[in-house]
């Protein structure tokens, strides 16, 4: 099932690919994936921050 999910990642990345890039890692997939966490953790986190300066609990300290 691993195998499958990376080629078909691999494909994926090669329909939009010049020829000349090699295909990504494991490595680099699950790096992708990880960061792509991250980034939704930060958005999530904006988000509560935001809903917290409407409500009042917090002030916004950058302005």
């Amino acid at each position: 099932p691993e195998l499958k999910e990376l080629e078909k990642e691999r494909k994926k990345v090669s329909d939009r690919t010049p020829k000349c890039v090699k295909p990504p890692t494991k490595e680099i997939i699950e790096h992708n994936k990880k960061i792509e966490k991250e980034l939704e953790i930060i958005e999530h986190n904006k988000k509560m921050v935001k809903e917290l300066e409407k409500k009042g609990i917090i002030s916004n300290i950058d302005g």
